[in-house]
């Protein structure tokens, strides 16, 4: 009989994705349930794992509180794949087949219609129902048995992982852009799946013209030359913590208008109306519009 898991120099980015389908059909055929496609009682899995306050909200915990870039490689070319990139690949192969049912959730990121649109494919390891359902709630929905774009394998568990090659920094996070796929260990924080599908999506947004860039959003209506009211968007974009909300985004009132009617004669409110601030998040900038992923 051949090996379901390939030995360790065989492994690829595209063996790892043919390995994992392989490890869902023997299971299968074994009369296991592989995957946990959708499941639509996601947020009571969630429930067991959270905390739920006086007024109704609830939290979860994650085992690190950040992201863990200096943890994280982005491997470009199969030939750059190191002996550590495929002992870890290996490793998360070996849980899948002991683990049971992955959580698979579905979803578009960029508004669904237009061409920022990207069906991302997340599996969950079923000890974190939370990670799954938290992503879930930010995206658009998708068709569940549509050929994804890209995908996400997320295995919040030590598994032995090596070091970064030539490195003293434990290897935690793959991304192959080119292969459409990132696998996350160790870390139970939810920004490590929603950065995950965005820094694929920034690539899909560039392949399609466009870019990805972090932005703020502030849509409002401004009154034009021929005296007609103009629905607009202005995003404002810049690294974290230069004030991309803090600065850009808020709204005129009657009270903070008065300051512009003393300083400079004018009533910001006379030309301007129904303002709403939106997300501050990634978005797609193309050439004559602005689209956001969530």
């Amino acid at each position: 009989m051949p090996k379901i898991i390939p030995p360790l120099e065989e492994i690829t980015p595209q063996s790892f994705k043919e390995t994992f389908h392989r490890i869902l059909e023997v299971k299968k055929r074994a009369g296991l349930t592989p995957i946990l496609d959708n499941p639509p009682d996601l947020f009571d899995r969630a429930k067991l794992y959270g905390i739920q306050y006086r007024n109704g909200s609830w939290n979860w915990a994650s085992n690190i509180w950040s992201r863990s870039a200096k943890n994280t490689v982005v491997i470009e070319r199969d030939e750059d794949l190191k002996e550590e990139h495929k002992l870890l690949l290996m490793r998360v192969l070996e849980h899948i087949l002991a683990q049971g049912p992955l959580i698979k959730v579905d979803g578009y990121v960029g508004k669904p219609g237009t061409k920022a649109q990207m069906h991302a494919r997340v599996y969950v390891d079923p000890q974190f129902p939370d990670l799954a359902y938290r992503w879930k709630q930010l995206v658009f929905e998708a068709p569940p048995d549509e050929d994804p774009d890209i995908e996400v394998f997320m295995i919040p568990h030590y598994l032995g992982n090596p070091n970064i090659p030539g490195t003293d920094r434990m290897l935690m996070v793959m991304r192959f852009p080119h292969h459409y796929f990132t696998v996350i260990t160790v870390s139970s924080y939810q920004g490590e799946v929603k950065k995950a599908v965005l820094t694929h999506w920034i690539f899909h947004v560039y392949k399609r013209g466009g870019t990805g860039e972090h932005a703020s959003l502030r849509e409002f209506s401004v009154k034009t030359v021929e005296g007609e009211w103009k629905r607009i968007v202005m995003a404002v974009w810049g690294l974290t913590g230069t004030g991309k909300s803090t600065h850009g985004l808020y709204v005129w009132t009657p009270d903070n208008s008065k300051k512009y009617v003393e300083e400079f004669g004018i009533n910001p409110l006379d030309y301007v109306k129904d303002q709403v601030i939106k997300n501050d998040d990634i978005v797609a900038i193309f050439e004559d519009r602005v689209i956001g992923s969530e």
